[in-house]
């Protein structure tokens, strides 16, 4: 392919045409074309970047492994072009973020089977959290609560509707002989917003996981000395 001058070009030679005349055509061609191409392969780069849904990532220790993988790039080796985590609340907001056109979306099980049930476009491809052990509910210090069976009468805290904190509060009711209706549950709208309802007071106890639960009941993070678990004494 040859490279055609200003001298050489059959444009150049009419009448009238200069160079400041050759310039502007170029900047023209430029604007119309050459940038507006760039401008979409780059959309089109960024496009193939990928986002995944986590409930409650940052606060729950079910999102540790994908923070592993995303700081590690784990997603690339794997051909995933995975760059970046949306969070939730957990229960039905998870469901949403799942179906917001992400590439993976990671729920509690039962909002999941109810949102297709109900029609959502939405398939379980893994079973990834076999255990709730980092589950647990925080009382203040002074709290007249000692065991699940002080529960009767009290606003239970949980994250929001179908989340796995509904549904344990509910077990944990029916384990201590009691029904839902003998306490009143209370949404909070996430785990951290449900440290604040405790600490004012609006419920007790409140379910937290791990890193939230961890911190406030004294294994670290600032505040931790003010809360304990029912039955800690």
């Amino acid at each position: 392919m040859g490279i055609i001058t200003l001298k050489d070009c059959p444009v150049a030679k009419r009448p009238g045409f200069t160079k400041n005349k050759w310039e502007d055509a170029v900047l023209r061609i430029f604007a119309r074309v050459v940038f507006p191409a760039f401008v979409l392969l780059s959309v089109l780069d960024a496009a193939r970047a990928e986002a995944i849904a986590i409930g409650n990532y940052g606060a729950s220790a079910n999102g540790m492994p994908f923070g592993v993988a995303l700081a590690k790039g784990y997603f690339q080796e794997e051909g995933a072009n995975v760059t970046s985590i949306i969070a939730s609340e957990g229960g039905g907001t998870s469901v949403r973020n799942a179906m917001s056109g992400v590439a993976y979306g990671e729920a509690n099980p039962g909002a999941i089977a109810v949102a297709i049930q109900q029609g959502a476009d939405l398939r379980i491809v893994s079973d990834n959290v076999l255990t709730i052990a980092e589950f647990a509910w925080l009382v203040k210090k002074d709290s007249p609560i000692k065991t699940i069976a002080d529960l009767r009468g009290k606003k239970i805290g949980y994250t929001n509707p179908r989340s796995t904190s509904q549904a344990l509060a509910i077990l944990v009711l029916e384990k201590a002989g009691l029904k839902p209706s003998d306490a009143e549950l209370v949404k909070t709208g996430g785990f951290g917003e449900g440290v604040v309802a405790l600490d004012l007071g609006a419920v007790e106890p409140d379910g937290q996981a791990g890193g939230t639960a961890a911190q406030r009941h004294g294994r670290g993070g600032r505040g931790g000395e003010s809360h304990r678990n029912p039955g800690d004494g």
